[in-house]
């Protein structure tokens, strides 16, 4: 992450130098994705309005989407589910203009996970269909793979550990394959939950405290309701068991590898 910091950085400052404003607004979207994966919102917030201004003057539809849609998952990030919900349908509106099949399919994806947050079951599952729609027709692995993670999330909170184990074993074994950390750690934490369901308490501690781990690491932040509900399971496990076991297993997960820790979610 602190890589991709930099590079942004670098292309804004030269881009400025240069007075060329799509390199600015590329550095300034880069900068406010970066700012919301590591909660730095009001930061997040500035740099993509920036973004936004830019790409409204150059008359780029496609790229107001996307900035549409970042905007939409830094609501998201921030629990503003209203603003997010208002953002991603103004993306929507322009993807179905633009006829950008690809970028509308992962948006589909922001809207189920959405959905899930205001326990709307059956709307996420909607929008998971609607995006699977398009996704039949794409070769892009990290769309299957975001699409296999978000079917997991859908099937564990319908209760069906086995379809959400088999989805999530599709998305990390493809987001490995992607050396994406960011989803991994997505999907150590999503383990962990499914185990958790499986009456797994140990396991589900084991790897929930690797991802707290990586994350803290590399600066992430979880969006506010995700974390605030992994912090409620973890604390219902802490008053089942003595202080000294709760502490000698988190102190365990700590100590796994990013190898070790995938190895295990997947052999859920």
């Amino acid at each position: 992450m602190q890589q991709a910091l930099t590079f942004f950085e670098q292309r804004l400052t030269l881009s400025r130098q240069l007075h060329y404003q799509r390199g600015i607004a590329y550095a300034s979207r880069g900068l406010g994705e970066v700012a919301t994966a590591q909660g730095r919102y009001v930061e997040a917030n500035t740099w993509l309005q920036e973004a936004l201004r830019i790409f409204a003057e150059l008359g780029d539809r496609r790229y107001l989407a996307q900035i549409w849609q970042d905007l939409g998952r830094l609501a998201y990030h921030e629990n503003h589910l209203a603003r997010a919900e208002g953002s991603f349908q103004n993306s929507l509106a322009i993807y179905h203009e633009v006829d950008d099949r690809h970028n509308m399919a992962d948006l589909w994806l922001d809207l189920s996970r959405l959905a899930l947050a205001r326990d709307d079951v059956a709307v996420a599952v909607e929008h998971q269909e609607a995006a699977d729609r398009l996704i039949q027709d794409q070769a892009d692995l990290s769309l299957h793979a975001a699409s296999s993670m978000n079917r997991a999330w859908l099937a564990l909170r319908q209760h069906q550990i086995s379809a959400a184990r088999r989805d999530l074993e599709q998305a990390l074994y493809r987001f490995d394959l992607l050396h994406h950390r960011v989803r991994l750690v997505e999907g150590i934490d999503l383990s962990a939950a499914v185990a958790m369901a499986a009456q797994q308490p140990v396991r589900a501690l084991h790897l929930w405290s690797a991802a707290e781990r990586f994350r803290r690491q590399t600066g992430l932040l979880s969006p506010v309701w995700e974390a605030r509900q992994r912090q409620q399971q973890i604390d219902a496990l802490s008053l089942q068991m003595t202080a000294d076991d709760f502490l000698s297993i988190w102190q365990a997960g700590q100590e796994w590898s990013l190898e070790q820790a995938m190895a295990e979610a997947r052999s859920a």
